[in-house]
């Protein structure tokens, strides 16, 4: 697990500019990164793990742009959601190959 999530979080923002853009974020559940998407203007959190996403909308709670995210379960590869950046979060050891 990443110890400086903060400086993973300030690389992706100086890669990527999140305002007002669509977000796919696949793996969510655990809620790393989940301050990357504050400034996203629509945010599909994915992961096929219901206890992680339970985890995943506590942690949303208390957020001001939580109305942006829907959570959604389900197995990534078997969905049909489109955005204009897709953000795998610390999952892909987990995906087929």
């Amino acid at each position: 697990m990443p110890t400086d999530l903060g400086a993973i979080i300030a690389n992706l923002h100086a890669f990527y500019d999140f305002t007002r853009k669509s977000v796919i974020s696949v793996g969510a559940g655990g809620g790393q990164l989940v301050h990357a998407w504050a400034p996203a203007r629509e945010v599909v959190a994915i992961d096929a793990d219901e206890r992680a996403l339970q985890s995943l909308e506590q942690a949303l709670a208390a957020k001001p742009f939580r109305d942006r995210v829907r959570l959604v379960r389900a197995d990534f590869l078997r969905t049909a959601f489109h955005a204009d950046m897709v953000l795998f979060e610390l999952c892909l050891h987990e995906m087929s190959d």
